[in-house]
């Protein structure tokens, strides 16, 4: 069994233009989340798909392995699966390059509720507060005793926790999701997972007791710098 984890990564952001190049304790974001994965148990190869020159460049100073991928892609999992043509591999991880707190360990949590579980595709779940439960930016997700998500949206949801955007899938599953047209739902919530909800594959959300910090604006990046303080992370 062959893993990759790809990181999607581009400069141009609505609300945080080149966070991927942001400095965390004199390292891009990018370099966190690409050294976390490179330590996941299971995981064979690790990879930073973008399109754009900067971040390609800031990959490779620091020795990472880094791919072109087309600036007509329309979500990080259209980079993915562009990757999945050019790089061999059973399971391909999507990784957010947004989140540079995420733990090898949760990466390995994700690709068992694939491989072990036997869902369609993987990704994670964790405790939420009250702030994150009503606010639009964090992503919610309600699942069943099995872990099985059975849906995922923007608004409040009682018994939701947040969502992490870590996605686990089959080689096979992934071209095939990404074939798929764009789901009510999705369009709905501007959620993508929906669409493979509404086409019928299980996703499986494994619980994982931390706390997830996404960086979607230069605030978050502050709490992410006194998170890393506090962690005391080198």
């Amino acid at each position: 069994m062959r893993v990759v984890a790809v990181i999607p990564a581009r400069f141009s952001s609505t609300r945080f233009p080149g966070k991927p190049l942001c400095i965390i304790k004199d390292k891009p974001m990018v370099r966190w989340v690409y050294e976390n994965a490179t330590n996941a148990k299971g995981v064979d190869e690790v990879c930073v798909a973008t399109d754009d020159q900067r971040i390609f460049d800031a990959v490779k100073s620091f020795g990472g392995n880094v791919l072109m991928t087309s600036s007509k892609c329309v979500s990080g999992t259209d980079r993915v699966a562009e990757v999945s043509q050019k790089i061999s591999a059973d399971y391909y991880i999507n990784i957010q390059g947004d989140e540079p707190l995420l733990e090898s360990s949760h990466l390995e949590s994700a690709l068992n509720v694939v491989v072990q579980k036997g869902f369609d595709i993987g990704t994670l779940m964790a405790p939420i507060n009250a702030e994150e439960l009503t606010s639009v930016s964090t992503v919610k997700v309600v699942t069943d005793l099995s872990g099985k998500a059975l849906y995922f949206s923007r608004a409040a949801l009682k018994g939701a926790k947040k969502h992490i955007g870590v996605y686990v899938y089959s080689h096979s599953l992934l071209n095939q999701f990404c074939n798929l047209p764009v789901s009510y739902l999705e369009e709905k919530e501007s959620l993508e997972q929906l669409r493979a909800i509404e086409n019928g594959y299980s996703i499986g959300a494994a619980f994982v007791n931390t706390q997830a910090f996404g960086v979607d604006t230069p605030e978050d990046l502050k709490k992410v710098i006194l998170k890393f303080d506090e962690l005391e992370i080198k």
